[in-house]
C-alpha cells in the first residue's frame, strides 16, 4: 500500500502474511544473501522492516534482522532458518526460482 507516494506495510501483516504470500513475496524480492536469504525491504521504513521482521519470526518461527544494504534496511533470514523457509515455501515456488532459498 502506498500512502503519498510512501509505501507502508499494513498494521494488519500478521493476517495477510502465510506462507503462499511468503513464497510470491521471495520470488518478486528475495535473493541469495550469504548462506541465508535477503529480502528486498529498502523502500520501507526501518519500523516496517521491524514490523516485517517481528511477524516472521513470530509467525514462522524465524530468526531475522534487519541487515544494512548500501544504507538502506533490509531483512535477511539466516542459514539456520534456512530448513523451516524451504519446508514453508518450497511447494509454492516456481521450480526455477528455487535457487533463492538456495534449493
Amino acid at each position: 500500500m502506498k500512502i503519498e507516494k510512501k509505501k507502508v506495510i499494513p498494521k494488519n501483516i500478521i493476517q495477510i502474511l502465510d506462507p503462499i504470500v511468503l513464497a510470491y513475496w521471495i520470488m518478486c524480492d528475495g535473493y541469495k544473501k550469504n548462506k541465508g536469504v535477503g529480502l528486498a525491504t529498502n523502500s520501507f521504513s526501518i519500523s516496517d522492516n521491524q514490523l516485517l521482521i517481528n511477524v516472521l519470526n513470530i509467525k514462522f518461527g524465524f530468526n531475522s534482522w534487519i541487515v544494512d544494504d548500501h544504507n538502506l534496511p533490509t531483512i535477511f533470514i539466516p542459514k539456520s532458518d534456512l530448513n523451516i523457509l524451504q519446508n514453508i515455501v518450497s511447494p509454492y515456488m516456481y521450480p526455477t526460482l528455487l535457487y533463492k532459498i538456495h534449493l
